[in-house]
């Protein structure tokens, strides 16, 4: 359940910070990072709305904001 009844649209950019040396990859970006930490603050909710490439980096950032819970219906 949400703490509080703020619903919060991120809209821009999304990125994967890649460390080869340690082979693991973050998804973020600014605006994904203010859906998820909305999120994760308490809003009832939150989504991100971008455009997303067609490799494993953006299948990796669809999949993190699913499993968080932030709506991508949006998204191209």
């Amino acid at each position: 359940m949400s703490r509080y009844s703020a619903k919060l649209l991120g809209f821009g950019d999304n990125v994967v910070d890649i460390y080869d040396h340690l082979k693991t990859m973050y998804p973020g970006g600014n605006c994904v990072n203010v859906s998820v930490y909305g999120k994760m603050a308490g809003c009832e909710k939150t989504a991100y709305m971008g455009y997303f490439g067609d490799d494993d980096r953006a299948e990796l950032i669809m999949d993190t904001l699913g499993k968080i819970g932030v709506e991508t219906v949006k998204c191209k």
